[in-house]
This record gives structure tokens, C-alpha cells and sequence, in this order.
């Protein structure tokens, strides 16, 4: 991905081979000549622009509110992929208080799903968080629960049936998919926030978006909360600068991971080295 700046392929070193000026003759012939040309060499050079801006809009990001083609702290399919397995491989399932699950390491969270904390993260600040917990309320709804009072201070009561069914660390059964799809918008925000606010060498923010492995890493970073991004963007920055190559890349972010206290270890360590091992629920 190139780094972010002008997205124009105009060749500005375009040159003009106007015909010799000896035979004065011809003097306005040449002339007329090299204008036409000029406008020609102009126009064809305008439609690969169009072609080029065409061709890349798929990485434009809708989110980050930055129009800059293949800019790199935009996301695209890579990352929507690779976040997926990030929430199937290390994020837990449903949690929530009103439901007789497991209180022990939880200690203020509240309903939580795919490890988005829901009024601690603030999850609902957007439409697709919104619409991400509106399907987890819908259930409840259905299974005959009724609620009271407004956001964090909501209560629910007549919960058993869903609860019943919305066991600690479920899935979302049907919903599951449509559930993983907001999931991935929502850390898309972040990630890209935290892109912006702690990656500001342009070639370390490439090779993130151009490392699956490295793109594992990062995109997990979202939820270790943005110190941790910030932790681990720095030792990658200052390894990119030290002209590490990929693999060597590759062992900072896994060192950089055994060097805190974060959960996953081993699994994390095997999905940087390998991204494909990491499967699909």
C-alpha cells in the first residue's frame, strides 16, 4: 500500500518533441503541432487518473472520514477478515449480569459480547453499536423479559428464558454471523482511531496493512485497549525505522506480547506467525 499523499499518476516529466524550428516554414505548423499534442498527451494521461482513482476506491475507508486513496490506516477486506477470526479465535461469547453466569475475573463489566464491554466501552455511542446490543434486546424481548430505566442503570427482570438459552460464552446461534459483521465495523473504528492517533510513520503503518501477521496484531491491540496499541505500534515504529525485515518484525510483536500480561499468549504468538492456521467459527 503507498503511503498517504497525492493520489495522482500524472507524468509531470511528459516532454514535447516539436518539430525543428529551422525551416521557418514550418514555424506555425510546429507550433499548432506541439498544442494539439499537448492536449492529447493531457487527456490520455486524465483518463488513466480516472481509471487509477476507479481501480482503488475499494480501499477507501467510509469510517476513518479520509478519502486519500490506499491510505493505510483505512481498512479493507484484509482486515474485516482477519478481525473475524481475531473475534472466533480469542474473544469470548455473551455474558451479562442479570443472567446467572460466572461473576469470577468479570469484576465491573457489564453485558458483554464478543469482548465489547457494552456501557464501559461506550459501545452504543454508535449506530452499529447500537444496532449490535438492539438484536441481543430483541431476544430478550421475545423470550418475555422486560426492562426498566435507561443505560447503565437499565434493569431487566423475567429473564429466565433467554438467559436459558443465552448461556455464558454463546455464540448468538442465528445471529451469530450478523452479530460478527457489527462486531468487525465497530473495532473498525477503533482500529483506525488508534492507526491515526499512535502510527505516524508512513512506512510502519504499511507494513501493518500489508502483514497479515502484523495485521493480527494490531487488530487484537484494539481490544487490549489503546495503551496497548500505542505500547506495541512504538516498538514496531522503532523497528521499522532500524530497517528490520518482516520476520524480524514479526518477533518484535510476539516478544512485544510476552512482555505484558495479556491473556491468549501462546494463541495469539501461533496466529502472528501463521494467520491461515486461524479458523472461522
Amino acid at each position: 500500500h503507498p503511503t498517504k499523499g497525492t493520489n495522482s499518476i500524472v507524468n509531470t516529466n511528459t516532454t514535447n518533441n516539436q518539430i525543428p524550428d529551422s525551416n521557418k516554414t514550418f514555424v506555425k505548423l510546429s507550433s499548432l503541432f506541439s498544442g494539439f499534442r499537448e492536449k492529447v498527451v493531457d487527456g490520455i494521461e486524465n483518463l488513466k487518473t480516472q481509471k487509477s482513482s476507479t481501480d482503488n476506491s475499494s480501499n477507501v475507508s467510509t469510517t476513518s472520514g479520509d478519502t486519500t486513496s490506499n491510505n493505510t490506516t483505512t481498512t479493507d477486506s484484509n482486515f474485516k477478515t482477519i478481525t473475524k477470526k481475531v473475534i472466533a479465535n480469542f474473544e469470548g461469547g455473551y455474558w451479562n449480569p442479570f443472567c446467572p453466569h460466572p461473576t469470577s475475573s468479570m469484576g465491573k463489566s457489564t453485558e458483554t459480547m464478543f469482548g465489547l464491554d457494552r456501557y464501559n466501552g461506550n459501545i452504543e455511542s454508535t449506530d452499529k453499536g447500537k444496532e449490535f446490543f438492539k438484536i441481543i434486546d430483541d431476544e430478550k424481548i421475545a423470550a418475555g423479559a422486560t426492562s426498566s430505566g435507561e443505560g447503565k442503570n437499565m434493569k431487566w427482570t423475567n429473564m429466565g428464558n433467554f438467559c436459558k438459552k443465552w448461556k455464558w460464552l454463546y455464540r448468538g446461534g442465528d445471529k451469530k454471523e450478523k452479530l460478527e459483521d457489527l462486531a468487525t465495523d465497530i473495532m473498525e473504528k477503533y482500529f483506525n482511531k488508534n492507526m491515526s492517533s499512535y502510527i505516524k510513520d508512513p512506512k510502519t503503518k504499511e507494513k501493518i496493512m500489508g502483514n497479515k501477521g502484523l495485521l493480527t496484531h494490531m487488530s487484537y491491540a484494539s481490544w487490549n485497549g489503546p495503551g496497548f496499541f500505542k505500547k506495541f505500534g512504538k516498538k514496531l515504529e522503532d523497528a521499522v525505522k532500524n530497517g528490520k525485515s518482516d520476520k524480524e518484525l514479526i518477533d518484535v510483536a510476539i516478544q512485544s506480547r510476552l512482555d505484558t500480561g495479556l491473556l491468549n499468549q501462546s494463541k495469539v504468538t501461533n496466529a502472528i506467525q501463521d494467520p491461515n492456521s486461524m479458523k472461522l467459527s
